[in-house]
């Protein structure tokens, strides 16, 4: 179960802020600790902490979405009233801003990328299936933790294809901007944190042809 877990790191940022960092090994470590544990209550608890670094990394595909499409991000709440406290998910500066938006609402910003209908109604179960299983106290236990963590990276997988046009923009951009004889590791890692790009980001298109050395 933790080899294929530790897949979710690939789809969050490579360079981040300092309280982003400590989130993510936070989330991350807590994970670790209980899906190693030979407590099988503890295991299940597990999926919480897998959730939530799920749930992370779709909103750093999302703020990308809002960096990306601005005008098309403002348009999707033209009729959402949210809550006081909410406001800043219509203009998100971090990536936990987008924490204030239902989970349901957060995936159809995906749409404005082309996702595919069977990818987001996936994602849509996924919340659901947490919602119902164990985040409440409806009396049920997580079950099938392997399972719920496949779920999850595969409906990651399906939200990153939406992302190769945008990737390639920036690959073209940097292509633009390399100098003759600049070495390409330390031209990428100057521009990570901006753009926050994940290695799987990294791992198809022009990206990857031209600029994952080393990464």
């Amino acid at each position: 179960m933790l080899d294929e877990a530790s897949n979710i790191l690939d789809y969050l940022p490579i360079s981040r802020s300092p309280v982003e960092d400590d989130y993510i090994k936070y989330l991350w470590g807590n994970f670790e600790r209980l899906a190693t544990s030979d407590d099988d209550l503890a295991e299940s608890f597990s999926a919480t902490a897998f959730h939530l670094l799920f749930m992370l990394a779709v909103q750093y595909k999302a703020l990308r979405i809002a960096e990306e499409l601005p005008a098309e991000y403002d348009r999707c709440f033209t009729l959402f009233r949210p809550k006081r406290d909410a406001v800043k998910a219509l203009k998100p500066s971090t990536v936990f801003d987008l924490s204030l938006l239902p989970e349901r609402t957060l995936f159809d910003l995906f749409k404005l990328s082309g996702i595919n209908a069977s990818c987001l109604t996936n994602c849509k179960k996924i919340v659901d299936r947490r919602n119902n299983e164990f985040m409440h106290a409806t009396g049920n236990k997580p079950t099938n933790v392997d399972q719920h963590i496949s779920h999850c990276l595969n409906q990651l997988g399906g939200i990153q294809t939406c992302f190769t046009t945008y990737n390639d923009k920036i690959a073209k951009s940097w292509g633009d901007e390399l100098e003759t004889g600049e070495e390409i590791p330390e031209f990428v890692g100057l521009r990570l944190y901006q753009t926050r790009l994940t290695r799987a980001d990294f791992a198809s298109g022009d990206l990857e042809r031209v600029f994952s050395f080393g990464l």
